[in-house]
């Protein structure tokens, strides 16, 4: 399956992934942040705002890619998710390291792979495509927390 999937895409998801934003983890509280900080600056690379927010535990990364044609009329999209993971704990179950994405049979393992960053990015890319090509017919927020 990863044969499928754009180099740059799957580079910049391993980026991610190797962030160990294990929310659960006070020891991880700054590996958090740095995945929330990892998100606000692919948006802004791609032309829109985000931030920080902070909560009373770990930050939500909140921002917006606005309709190509800037309408103020525009509706509005709402990407929701959550850039933390789950303690990978016990380590010896798992055939590679959790934070070290693996290719295998052509499918992708590390921990966040597929709850939540690696479900989140690709939608994050269609819309950012979009506003590239100047085709987004709707302003895009993002809310996306650091503490699922």
């Amino acid at each position: 399956m990863t044969d499928r999937i754009d180099p740059a895409w799957l580079a910049e998801l391993s980026e991610w992934l190797r962030i160990p934003s294990v929310s659960a983890d006070p020891a991880h509280a700054d590996d958090v942040r740095a995945a929330g900080e990892w998100l606000c600056d692919f948006v802004r690379g791609a032309g829109g705002t985000a931030e920080l927010s902070e909560t009373g535990t770990h930050p939500l990364a909140i921002g917006e890619i606005r309709a190509s044609a800037g309408a103020a009329d525009a509706p509005t999209v709402l990407l929701y998710g959550h850039f933390d993971v789950q303690p990978p704990a016990p380590l010896e179950l798992w055939d590679s390291d959790p934070f070290e994405p693996d290719i295998r049979d052509g499918r992708l393992y590390a921990r966040g792979a597929c709850d939540d960053k690696g479900n989140f990015l690709p939608l994050l890319h269609v819309a950012c495509a979009m506003a590239d090509a100047g085709e987004l017919p709707v302003d895009v927020r993002v809310l996306i927390d650091g503490a699922e």
